[in-house]
């Protein structure tokens, strides 16, 4: 791109580049950090990746009555035990 103000501030390939080190060091970062960055991308996709449906979020219904109204038999324990004053 041609500037209107001044030669010197046209945007040319040479005027644009960053200084070599830089572009060196930018380098050796790339270079060290981007392998590092994909194992934890593929390490991520091997954590996650089984499927979940929305059956995994519903609770899981209680036991329900006999159709036939009748309480099951209490055991042993709920026999003897006093009866609890719960909601009072």
């Amino acid at each position: 791109m041609v500037s209107s103000t001044n030669a010197a501030y046209n945007l040319t390939v040479h005027n644009t580049a960053s200084p070599p080190y830089t572009l060196k060091a930018i380098t050796i970062v790339v270079v060290v950090f981007l392998p590092l960055v994909l194992l934890y991308q593929a390490w991520t996709y091997y954590v996650f990746r089984r499927r979940v449906s929305t059956s995994e979020f519903q609770p899981v219904p209680e036991p329900s009555t006999p159709s036939d109204g009748h309480r099951p038999a209490a055991t042993p324990e709920e026999a003897t035990s006093p009866p609890s004053r719960r909601g009072t």
